[in-house]
């Protein structure tokens, strides 16, 4: 619902750009394409990179029980009842999207174009983020930590079991809030030097929170949040060409 209100503030004002309503919103399409084609055009480095963030992910989901037994032993209620009034929304939309709906609107009032196309490109990285972490949960289908059945980190449903989308990998919050922080990181670190050390430790605590309470194993927190990363990087390279707005 936030999202769709967001929307139409957005779109009421496209009139004013030059890029137009039409255009943005085809980019996802275009956008899509190339996320999805991505590996096809990738370097030894990225490969490189690929086979560091599998083996890391495989690596803590072996001791994923150890991990969350170490965190629920030493965790405080006061403490978890904090992280998830004070972070997690910044991992669901409920922070996240009238943050940058003032972005979009301060750019408004300020008569400034740049800010406006980044809070549009801002609500693009936390779409594709949220969409892909729905994918990958229906996927897989992990039980999470919380479940009502005997604790097992390697319990996978996979696709066949009713495409649950509320499956535990990968973190969804996690993703999101490091696709949003990276975009904004890559949009504002010259201007606001401040602005990615701020962004990326939000987005740290939100993946810390899921984990600290018993919501997500810590597998499913790091690989949200190093897919959000990637994710948030290549939707800014996309919307270079938009953000400086050329047509």
């Amino acid at each position: 619902m936030i999202l769709l209100q967001l929307i139409l503030i957005f779109y009421t004002s496209f009139s004013q750009d030059s890029t137009g309503a039409g255009g943005y919103f085809k980019s996802y399409l275009t956008d899509t394409k190339s996320l999805i084609s991505a590996p096809m055009s990738w370097k030894n480095s990225d490969i490189e990179k690929a086979v560091i963030f599998t083996g890391s992910t495989l690596f803590l989901m072996v001791n994923d029980e150890r991990l969350n037994s170490f965190i629920a032993g030493n965790s405080r209620e006061s403490v978890s009842d904090f992280m998830q009034v004070g972070f997690e929304p910044f991992g669901n939309g409920v922070y996240t999207l009238p943050l940058l709906g003032g972005l979009y609107l301060g750019g408004m009032l300020s008569d400034n174009p740049y800010d406006k196309r980044m809070a549009l490109t801002g609500v693009k990285s936390f779409v594709f983020a949220a969409g892909g972490a729905t994918l990958i949960k229906a996927a897989f289908g992990r039980h999470r930590p919380d479940d009502n059945h005997a604790v097992d980190a390697f319990a996978f449903d996979g696709p066949f079991k009713g495409l649950n989308d509320d499956g535990s990998f990968v973190s969804r919050h996690s993703m999101v809030a490091f696709a949003v922080a990276a975009t904004l990181s890559e949009g504002y670190n010259k201007d606001k030097k401040w602005l990615p050390w701020v962004a990326y430790s939000v987005a740290s605590l939100v993946a810390v929170s899921r984990s600290y309470s018993n919501e997500h194993w810590v597998s499913d927190a790091f690989a949200g949040a190093c897919l959000g990363y990637v994710t948030g990087k290549m939707v800014f390279k996309l919307n270079r060409k938009y953000l400086s707005g050329k047509p």
